[in-house]
């Protein structure tokens, strides 16, 4: 449930191949589903579809700009999702993907759906497998608590940094996942101590 996003102010010159690698790194891509106009990207996790949404929404393909946002409910009429939903939309069927909900018109739900929200609690991971994805990070830290922002390999090879929602989040993942395997390398986590405050 909620692994699809809608994917608006698409061109003819936009094909299935070009959104797939549009969200590659977002996690595996069940489905792609190509309207006139639009179209919706089916996740594998819920989380993945949560990340493009951050990320994608505003950014450009193939030079336009296109609206990435959570796909609300289940589009009536023909061609809709194929049945993936086995008919199960029921009262969140005729809404449509217009934002016809209220405050949610004009805003595009960007109050929820913004950029990833950076904190002062963060973390450095050392020694990080170079198979290990942002994801596979974010996804392994998410033991200790919330993660806000997770990246892998941008700042230096085999490093990754995390920051975590609240302060005791950071600790945990320092007390419980430090010295612990991903990808078959143990991992080094300490504390940044520069904080969040310059952008990545």
């Amino acid at each position: 449930m909620g692994t699809r996003v809608f994917v608006g102010g698409l061109t003819y010159k936009i094909r299935e191949r070009d959104l797939e690698k549009f969200f590659r790194k977002y996690g595996r891509i069940k489905e792609v589903s190509m309207k006139n106009g639009y179209a919706f990207v089916e996740f594998d996790d819920h989380r993945d579809a949560d990340d493009a949404v951050y990320e994608m929404n505003g950014k450009e393909l193939l030079g336009d700009r296109v609206t990435v946002e959570r796909a609300r409910g289940t589009p009536r009429g023909s061609d809709q999702w194929r049945g993936r939903d086995g008919g199960g939309g029921g009262g969140g069927g005729g809404r449509g993907y217009g934002g016809s909900r209220g405050r949610s018109d004009s805003s595009r739900g960007r109050e929820k759906y913004g950029p990833p929200t950076r904190t002062e609690y963060r973390v450095v991971i050392e020694n990080l497998s170079s198979r290990c994805s942002w994801q596979d990070l974010k996804d392994y830290m998410r033991k200790a608590g919330e993660v806000t922002y997770a990246d892998a390999h941008k700042l230096a090879p085999n490093e990754g940094v995390v920051e975590f929602a609240s302060y005791n989040d950071m600790k945990n993942a320092i007390e419980k996942l430090d010295d612990t395997e991903i990808n078959g390398r143990r991992i080094r986590i300490v504390e940044d101590k520069r904080g969040s405050k310059k952008e990545i």
